[in-house]
């Protein structure tokens, strides 16, 4: 199974440590009209963008953190299952609005260097926007992370609003922000200790990935073990990679974990000769379960596993 060779393309190669990216900000607007029915709209974009695409959303979800100040700070999230390929990039898709506010967003670099970071926020389903215009709005920061990839941040530069009143918060054409603000995932992982009742308390950041079988799954990046790919979002590995898509799995669940991540992928199982558990095959879009004893530590720069973390 070595023989096969892979080509990994830098469009969709994940890091395990995000790197920033300042974009100018197009157009931001927030609005909360008397309705209530809140909506947000962003778009970063940039001509000759030295901004370039690091990251796999469908593989790795992604988030968005929007902080007005005053206005509020909300994380929002958009999973892998959500997410297509499309020509120079990828796009989002939840038109019922299940996964939360976020409608559609888009990613894209064309070749002529125009960058493009698009997302629709409304209300309307089980999650709904929290913040809204601060009546003024001081300062504004985004964060469009994409999974295990790099941030994508926009933010307040040189532009005045030219709207900042109770319902309508609206910016265009503002430059670049000076710095990032931090992530959802680095916001949202945190553990707090309470000495009197000598107890601690986790909080660990929302599954980006699947949740199938118990646990949070993950498409690892290529030579990534699952200790490895579970650590890089906050999380601990899950045996349910063995149990439940691995050795003592079931081919029909390593299949329904993969073609989570990749609808069209084919399937297969084979007996190895390695810990892998179940993985795939990049260069032939193809699912493998491997029924050699699955373990956290193996890895090979030829495949890229189905990794189980823990929920909580």
């Amino acid at each position: 199974m070595r023989s096969y060779i892979v080509v990994a393309l830098a469009l969709v190669a994940g890091t395990a440590s995000a790197a920033p990216q300042l974009v100018r900000t197009k157009k931001l607007l927030v609005m909360n009209p008397p309705s209530g029915v809140r909506k947000v709209v962003l778009i970063l974009s940039e001509t000759a963008s030295a901004a370039t695409i690091v990251g796999n959303p469908t593989t790795g979800g992604a988030t968005l953190r929007i902080q007005l100040t005053s206005g509020g700070d909300q994380c929002v999230t958009m999973p892998a299952s959500g997410w297509s390929v499309i020509n120079t990039g990828f796009k989002y898709g939840d038109s019922a609005l299940v996964n939360g506010p976020v409608k559609a967003a888009l990613i894209k670099k064309a070749p002529s260097g125009t960058f493009l970071v698009k997302a629709l926020l409304k209300n309307g389903g089980p999650t709904s926007i929290t913040v809204a215009p601060g009546n003024p709005t001081g300062s504004y920061a985004t964060n469009f992370t994409l999974g295990l990839g790099d941030d994508y941040c926009g933010g307040t530069a040189t532009v005045t609003p030219n709207r900042n009143d109770a319902t309508t918060f609206k910016v265009l054409n503002d430059g670049a922000p000076a710095a990032c603000v931090a992530s959802c995932i680095a916001t949202t992982s945190s553990t707090s200790s309470t000495s009197s009742t000598s107890s601690t308390t986790s909080t660990t950041s929302p599954c980006l990935g699947v949740e199938m079988g118990g646990a949070c799954w993950y498409h690892g990046n290529y030579g990534q073990s699952c200790d490895d790919a579970c650590a890089a979002w906050g999380r601990v590995y899950d045996e349910a990679t063995r149990t439940f898509a691995g050795s003592d799995g079931t081919d029909a669940n390593c299949q329904a974990v993969g073609q989570a991540f990749l609808p069209s992928a084919t399937f297969s199982s084979e007996p190895c000769n390695s810990g892998y558990g179940c993985f795939e095959l990049i260069t032939f879009n193809h699912i493998v379960r491997c029924t050699s004893p699955t373990t956290s530590t193996a890895s090979d720069g030829e495949w890229a596993r189905f990794c189980a973390c823990q929920l909580e």
